[in-house]
């Protein structure tokens, strides 16, 4: 098993308070703790910067299943990362081809929106983004401001 956020050495602190113990997606398909393939998923995505390995090391599995909505947390850089390792185009085209389309959270008006133009989004801060057949609810963002 690895550590941190896949990591080959035990990072520095205390596990559980400064990181967890990690695996990788794909490596946990032999442990049949996933669903199956052809099953339908939901897939959130919460790993406080590791968000392009965590896509990498689920990439096998995830073209697998089907991806009913993926939830994301991303600032700039890191969808920057994602873009330039190639890691992006591929999760991206995988969601699309599920049927599902990218929303980002609207801070000011309290909603989603479509994104048109991936390669054109201009992300401040740390942003929600959804990949959804339809504009995702707002009741869980609504209810947790």
């Amino acid at each position: 098993m690895m550590t941190g956020a896949g990591l080959d050495k035990k990072p520095d602190g205390v596990l559980g308070q400064n990181y967890a113990l990690a695996t990788t997606v794909d490596s946990m398909k032999n442990l049949h703790i996933l669903p199956p393939p052809g099953s339908h998923i939901v897939l959130k995505v919460d790993v406080e910067g590791s968000e392009c390995r965590a896509l990498a090391g689920a990439s096998e599995y995830l073209h697998t299943v089907n991806i009913d909505y993926v939830a994301l947390e991303m600032a700039p850089d890191r969808i920057e990362q994602c873009r330039s390792s190639g890691v992006w185009d591929n999760v991206y085209n995988l969601f699309l081809a599920n049927g599902l389309g990218p929303y980002k959270f609207d801070e000011k008006a309290k909603g989603w929106v479509k994104i048109n133009n991936w390669q054109d989004l201009k992300v401040i801060g740390m942003t929600d983004i959804a990949f959804s057949a339809g504009p995702p609810s707002n009741l869980y963002k609504n209810n947790i401001k």
